[in-house]
């Protein structure tokens, strides 16, 4: 999971943003700006973009350690 740590520097983001922001990174990765724009809905695609960069900027890792459940099982599995 990614840590919910708010960055340095969030430009008047709110924790609820913030917050949106990490799990829709986690749902769908980086780039996918209209899909995770879904999370922060007062946030607009290229707001998050640039909000992206930033935290990305300061050191932050986009990429999640854990392996995404949907990843690891193949198609045809029943859970």
């Amino acid at each position: 999971m990614i840590e919910a740590r708010i960055p340095l520097t969030t430009e008047g983001w709110t924790e609820d943003e913030h917050n949106g922001f990490l799990h829709g990174l986690e749902v769908y990765g980086y780039g996918n700006w209209d899909a995770i724009a879904v999370f922060v809905p007062s946030r607009s695609s290229p707001q998050i973009e640039a909000y992206a960069q930033q935290y990305v900027a300061q050191g932050e890792s986009v990429h999640s350690p854990q392996v995404r459940l949907f990843d690891s099982v193949g198609e045809g599995v029943s859970l």
